[in-house]
């Protein structure tokens, strides 16, 4: 790889200006830092993995080394696919529906109304997990003020809008791994009935931990409730919490307000 404004072998954790999708260069760059070669070359055989133990370079390795490169030109049209590292592993998910973007949107103009100075909302923006792990959230609360994808220790809600594609990803996996990380609270955002409810949608589930403990509220279309959405932590690292009246039903709608 000649010819590149970096060095591929110890690339810089934040983009360079060349870089045209930061996000793709982000991801690259962790699977290539944590994927790297090993510290030393024992035995006469190929040398493995630190992280994932198989044989080094490894499948992540190069995908990364693949992304930072990749990151360099524009993305083809209609691409649109969001990238994210599960389990040492790069998912990439289609482009959301205008339907998904549409909610995103109006739940991120309902969340900003209610949050306290030094508290943000995000969407699209990935998050660091200490094993490495990069998740994106479709929205977050965060009182982080840095660039750069937030680190569980500031972050405060995840929500997640389920498509029709990775519907285990976001239902569960994310739901955990973020649980696992310290993550006080998790809404989770259904658009259509499933097997496992046949109510109106759509719907909203607030998962908060509050004393040990998870409490849920779930809110379906045609219901105003008050969700619990933790929007920081106070001096003793005890969630603050505030009530999001919402009405899900409000949230497919243009306009997003309650009638």
């Amino acid at each position: 790889m000649t010819g590149l404004p970096f060095d591929p072998r110890h690339p810089p954790e934040h983009p360079p200006p060349q870089v045209r999708r930061p996000l793709l260069w982000r991801m690259g760059w962790r699977l290539v830092t944590d994927h790297g070669p090993p510290s030393t070359f024992a035995g006469l055989g190929r040398p493995e993995c630190r992280c994932c133990g198989r044989r080094w370079p490894c499948e992540p390795y190069l995908l990364g080394r693949r992304g930072l490169v990749a990151s360099l030109t524009d993305p083809p049209p209609g691409h649109g696919r969001r990238g994210e590292v599960a389990d040492g592993r790069l998912v990439l998910a289609p482009p959301p529906s205008r339907q998904h973007e549409l909610v995103v949107a109006n739940l991120a103009t309902r969340i900003r109304t209610v949050l306290p100075d030094g508290s943000a909302v995000r969407t699209g923006q990935p998050v660091r997990l200490p094993d490495g792990d990069t998740p994106v959230p479709d929205l977050l609360v965060t009182t982080d003020a840095t660039p750069g994808p937030p680190t569980p220790s500031v972050l405060h809600t995840v929500v997640e809008v389920i498509g029709d594609d990775g519907r285990f990803l976001d239902r569960v996996w994310k739901r955990d791994r973020f649980a696992a990380a310290g993550v006080p609270c998790f809404w989770q955002v259904e658009l259509r009935p499933w097997p496992g409810f046949r109510g109106p949608a759509p719907l909203v589930m607030a998962r908060v931990r509050e004393t040990g403990r998870w409490r849920e509220v779930v809110a379906t279309a045609g219901e105003a409730r008050d969700l619990p959405l933790v929007c920081g932590r106070g001096p003793s690292g005890v969630a603050v919490t505030v009530p999001v009246r919402l009405d899900p039903a409000v949230l497919t709608q243009r306009d997003g307000q309650d009638k």
